[in-house]
């Protein structure tokens, strides 16, 4: 029997520190209730880093336990793939530190997979082609967010925010039990472009010289509406058509989205009508580290 390409390995890591609803963080958005508010909701705790916690050390952690479940050695990965969502720097990013931190060999490939809301997505299909291609043997794979830094909380947007870090290792295997990919599909509509996004307000000048806020994630009026009509809509549209085209029924998969608001899952559970729909969105609110929409593979 052909071995087929799997994930062999997984691991994750959180920061210790849970911020809950009634944190004083939010007491601006409850006492003014600013447009966009009615877009998020769902939320119970969520994790954040210290000021003096970094997401590296959250990435290095994920990284070695998904390796230590791999029973892998650093040296065993020849190609590695993530990204930190901020990083440290504007660029590189940080999986290059991670590279570092793990003790990952000087010969094995590394490289940042930006796609913003599917990094993990892309990479895992990049990782399915490169084996199945003999390009690499032994992938690893790093996502990870620390967005509770990058919000203004005078924006309804920050009730979502969570820190985390999650990890793959991919490979060929023989083991029926693991996880393989098997297709995706993508939606994309670049009007949205400029609508959501992250960078420095320019806050004024003093002796000629430019002064910048820090950078933080901004979700214009434009951006509310794509997320609650491309957003709401998309997502339920492509999971449809690859099920379609793989001749799956609804009633067969569990579906693992990005987790984003109950609005919006609500609205996809109801379209879609999957048989189990995995929900952590109480627990760790939205980490942006998991497979997310509107890119949906499917794994077997």
């Amino acid at each position: 029997m052909t071995p087929k390409i799997g994930i062999i390995g997984k691991g994750y890591c959180l920061p210790a520190n849970i911020r809950t609803n009634d944190d004083p963080i939010f007491d601006w958005l409850k006492e003014h209730n600013p447009s966009g508010s009615d877009l998020f909701k769902g939320y119970k705790y969520r994790r954040y880093l210290a000021n003096d916690e970094n997401i590296t050390n959250l990435m290095t952690e994920a990284a070695l336990k998904a390796l230590e479940d791999a029973h892998l050695e650093p040296q065993d990965i020849d190609f590695f793939m993530g990204y930190a969502s901020v990083g440290e720097f504007n660029t590189p990013n940080t999986l290059l530190r991670v590279h570092q931190q793990i003790g990952l060999s000087p010969t094995c490939t590394t490289v940042p997979i930006q796609a913003d809301f599917n990094n993990f997505n892309y990479a895992l299909l990049f990782a399915d082609s490169l084996i199945k291609t003999r390009k690499a043997k032994k992938i690893l794979i790093v996502t990870a967010s620390n967005w509770t830094k990058y919000v203004d909380y005078h924006t309804p947007a920050s009730l979502s925010v969570s820190d985390g870090a999650g990890a793959v290792v991919v490979s060929s295997t023989e083991k029926e039990d693991s996880f393989s990919f098997v297709d995706y599909d993508n939606q994309i509509d670049t009007q949205y472009y400029g609508t959501m996004y992250v960078q420095p307000d320019l806050v004024g000048y003093k002796d000629d010289q430019a002064i910048y806020s820090c950078p933080y994630f901004h979700l214009t009026t434009a951006g509310q509406m794509g997320f609650s009509d491309f957003g709401m809509n998309a997502p339920p549209m492509v999971v449809n058509r690859l099920l379609e085209k793989n001749k799956i029924s609804s009633e067969e998969i569990c579906l693992i989205s990005h987790q984003s608001s109950a609005v919006l899952m609500d609205a996809w559970q109801n379209a879609i009508n999957p048989r189990q729909y995995i929900n952590t969105l109480e627990d760790f609110a939205n980490p942006e580290v998991t497979i997310t929409t509107p890119n949906f593979p499917v794994l077997k």
